[in-house]
């Protein structure tokens, strides 16, 4: 059974530039700047949602695509329920370089659910959609291409990944099997050991101690 409240922890990550920020403004907060400044190691906005009944709190850590901050980045991806990858269409670089994000995170998680963004789709792009979507299946990923300054498919890719985490935990939970109770017998509620017959009489008798003189308490 579901809690009626979950906070998932989701980061966005990829190199700088590719529109990380643009892309948590416009989904938390509805606004759009183009001259948002590079995020200088993380910053975080958070989003509530309803699925199947249950209130989700998702807090989106944006963070600094730079090369400086590569061991800074390491400790925000803990305790991450989901990973959202981000490229820019009109940077082939920045989808080559996908892949050097994706190790980086897989040195700190291991099998969490993620998706792939390809973000400004309103310009002239260097990488075509069927080349990202056959890249995003190689790494388990659901694919979107957005565009912040158009509005397209932010709603949409951003509320995907809350799902996908959604349905991996309740997954999760059904496939957890309790342990099975064992049925009552009479071995288990009768004592099948008994007490020993004496085979000699005792040589003392029931009101006697059998504790030498010296150590019976004396009143």
């Amino acid at each position: 059974m579901s809690a009626s409240k979950q906070t998932y922890k989701i980061v966005i990550c990829g190199d700088a530039s590719v529109g990380k920020t643009s892309l948590i403004m416009k989904y938390t907060q509805n606004t759009f700047n183009v001259n948002y400044m590079a995020t200088v190691g993380a910053n975080f906005a958070t989003k509530k949602l309803t699925i199947n009944g249950v209130e989700i709190i998702s807090q989106y850590w944006d963070i600094g695509g730079q090369p400086q901050f590569k061991f800074v980045r390491q400790n925000f991806y803990r305790g991450a329920r989901g990973i959202i990858y981000v490229y820019d269409v009109t940077r082939r670089e920045t989808f080559i370089n996908l892949e050097k994000w994706i190790q980086e995170v897989n040195g700190v998680l291991s099998n969490v659910p993620c998706i792939l963004i390809g973000n400004k789709i309103d310009l002239p792009r260097q990488v075509d959609e069927s080349e990202a979507r056959e890249y995003s299946s190689t790494i388990n990923a659901k694919y979107f291409e957005t565009s912040v300054a158009q509005n397209v498919n932010v709603q949409e890719s951003m509320d995907s990944i809350n799902h996908i985490i959604f349905e991996t935990q309740e997954s999760l939970n059904k496939s957890t099997i309790s342990p099975k109770t064992l049925p009552p017998t009479d071995s288990l509620i009768k004592p099948q050991i008994g007490c020993p017959t004496a085979t000699t009489p005792s040589k003392y008798s029931p009101s006697e101690s059998v504790f030498p003189e010296a150590y019976r308490i004396k009143i």
